[in-house]
């Protein structure tokens, strides 16, 4: 899917935080070149299918992401948009309509913070994960919520964040 687009005046744009940038990176590389390097020198032809393949199914979206954030961040792209009409996540490549919309939270969850949106229909979103295990996955830990943002990736402080796409999409809603 590609959400890329001219940002005009009126869009909210939100930057990626470098240094967490560079930590993902760091940790993403070594690890894919690990499994994908060391099924060749130990498995058969069969092992290194079966191997990668499953790499792929459980691993790939998420060794994607850090890859293609990665080369946002070094190009200056933004990480969040909120547009006139959508929620645009860049980091985990999805866009949410801002009439979608019912709840935004900021939450704790695994050591991070993460900004929570409930969503009124859920199939749009379930509709933009490709990977079938994936969706199966982001219906089941959901957390009675269907997007999170892990605000690490973005620079700022996380109330602040909180505070700015608050305030940017109950205005745009209040709008329509």
């Amino acid at each position: 899917m590609n959400l890329t687009k001219h940002p005009t005046n009126k869009d909210k744009l939100f930057y990626y935080n470098g240094y967490v940038m560079w930590l993902d990176f760091i940790i993403a590389l070594p690890f894919s070149i690990l499994v994908l390097v060391h099924p060749l020198l130990y498995f058969t032809i069969k092992g290194i299918i079966i191997t990668i393949g499953l790499f792929s199914i459980v691993f790939g979206d998420k060794i994607y992401n850090v890859f293609r954030n990665f080369y946002r961040f070094h190009t200056g792209k933004p990480s969040l948009e909120i547009t006139d009409n959508y929620y645009i996540d860049h980091t985990i490549n999805k866009r949410i309509e801002l009439k979608n919309i019912s709840h935004i939270n900021l939450k704790h969850r695994s050591s991070q913070w993460m900004l929570e949106f409930t969503l009124l229909d859920t199939m749009i979103y379930y509709e933009q994960v490709k990977n079938p295990i994936a969706r199966y996955f982001e219906k089941v830990l959901s957390y009675g919520c269907v997007i999170q943002t892990r605000l690490s990736l973005i620079k700022g402080k996380n109330t602040n964040i909180f505070e700015e796409v608050f305030t940017c999409i109950i205005l745009k809603n209040k709008r329509d």
